[in-house]
This record gives C-alpha cells, structure tokens and sequence, in this order.
C-alpha cells in the first residue's frame, strides 16, 4: 500500500495505491497498480460535488510518471529491508 497526493477530480487529494506482480502468459512478470477511490455524489445539473459516499471503487493505473513512484518506493523499501536483515 502506497498513499501520496494527486490531482483528481475535485482538486488534490490523497489516494491509496495498491500494486504487486502479475504473472504473464510469457512466464515473466509486470507489475500492476491499482487506485483506491471513493465514489462522488454530485449534481447532475451541474456536476459540482455535493459529497463523498463511502462506496469504493477500483481502477487500473496506466500513467507512467505513478509507476515510477512506485518502483522507487519498493526499490527503496528493499534496499531498507536488506539493510535491517544484515545488521541483525
């Protein structure tokens, strides 16, 4: 689980990220993230926002500039790991 700050919607908001390794037809493996967000009420006059609902929804993340992010962060979080496992 990552959360970091993006631009969505209804402005900048803090968003979960959930990602892991998806084996393919090749016998390799991609990585995938996926985005946490909640569902909106708006006015279907409008489309402003009224408010969120506490329904959940999930989508594929496609943009490159988030999967960088989240190769530095598991790179970082490995690096950090190895160096805990070798000082004890």
């Amino acid at each position: 689980l990552h959360e970091m700050k993006l631009p969505v919607l209804f402005g900048d908001e803090m968003v979960k990220l959930y990602t892991g390794m998806v084996p393919l037809p090749t016998g390799t493996y991609q990585r995938l993230v996926l985005r946490e967000g909640r569902i909106p009420h708006i006015d279907a006059r409008d489309f402003s926002l009224k408010r969120w609902t506490e329904r959940l929804y999930f989508e594929v993340v496609t943009n490159p500039a988030i999967y960088e992010y989240i190769e530095n962060a598991v790179a970082a979080n490995q690096h950090k790991d190895a160096g805990a496992t070798s000082a004890r």
